[in-house]
């Protein structure tokens, strides 16, 4: 079973572990997320090997509104009062095997067998990668960094490690659809708190900054020696300055992160961008005294976005 299939795996029996039925329709995760263009023959195998089996009484009768168990139950002479699950059990005390057996056939839904949950639950990091698919993790990355000495991580372990090494090879290339961005760097940096690697969390942030409001960054417009000398820097220093590029998302981050802030990480996300962006020195020198503004003081940032200083 390849990656895609042990990632689609997990996606199914997390629908089962409520009851489905196979062959009932899937979600588009399984095409765009795992790469599987007919989930129903893996939802087959699944039932084939164990991992799934047929509903019990109790998960047919769960199916029916309370309205409906009351019904039941009154054409049986039967209490009609009670929560769901004391309708429930008593209802299938005054079942027949004959009726049993109509609403079981009925009952199109699989549930996890022992098997299937326990594989479900050893691998929940693989539905916890599918609720956090803004985090762009590609599964050969993911799988890259998943298991150590053969013991599965946490999932927020495993992102930080392959968003790491994302950014480390800083690929900037338009044609790669997983190019860094800084969407990347906002979701870093909310992993790195989560696991309180405080340092990497405030760097990324800001690194996220220094992006969106760069005077070279080329969603803005594209970098062109030409360019610079016809508008001016102080022309394009403006452009850096307007108040859509602060976002109350990112200065709020850089404000909660303040407490682990160092001067030191200035330089470090110069570094990092310049690396990334691949550069000229001279366009480096000739323009980053104005990009320091956009980041080092914080407090008027906070300003320009109506936010009250800290």
């Amino acid at each position: 079973m390849n990656i895609n299939e042990e990632y689609a795996m997990e996606l199914l029996l997390a629908n089962h572990s409520h009851g489905s039925e196979i062959g009932g329709g899937y979600g588009t995760c399984f095409m765009y997320e795992c790469q599987i263009t007919n989930p129903e023959r893996l939802d087959k195998w699944l039932l084939n090997n164990g991992y799934l089996r047929e509903p019990t009484i109790e998960e047919t009768l769960s199916r029916y509104k309370v309205p409906e168990l009351k019904e039941f139950l009154s054409k049986n002479d039967m209490k009609v009062t009670g929560k769901k699950a004391e309708l429930v059990e008593r209802l299938v005390s005054a079942l027949s095997e004959n009726d049993i057996e109509t609403l079981m056939k009925s009952d199109k839904r699989y549930f996890l067998s022992e098997k299937g949950m326990e594989h479900y639950r050893e691998n929940i990091d693989l539905y916890e990668l599918h609720r956090n698919w803004k985090y762009r993790l590609r599964l050969d990355e993911y799988f890259k960094y998943r298991k150590s000495n053969g013991v599965i991580r946490d999932f927020y372990e495993i992102a930080y490690l392959a968003l790491k090494e994302r950014m480390e090879k800083g690929d900037m290339d338009m044609k790669n659809p997983y190019r860094l961005t800084s969407f990347d760097f906002a979701n870093f940096s909310e992993i790195c708190e989560r696991l309180e690697v405080n340092n990497d969390a405030v760097k990324a942030i800001l690194i996220k900054l220094y992006f969106d409001s760069n005077l070279l960054n080329t969603s803005l417009f594209p970098f062109d020696k030409d360019m610079l000398e016809m508008h001016g820097v102080e022309d394009i220093c403006s452009r850096i300055q307007a108040n859509s590029l602060f976002n109350p998302y990112t200065t709020q981050r850089i404000v909660s992160l303040s407490e682990f802030y160092s001067e030191y990480m200035v330089d470090d996300i110069y570094n990092f961008y310049w690396k990334v962006n691949r550069m000229p020195l001279l366009h480096r020198h000739s323009l980053i005294w104005q990009d320091a503004r956009v980041f080092v003081n914080c407090k008027r940032l906070l300003q320009r976005n109506g936010q009250p200083e800290q």
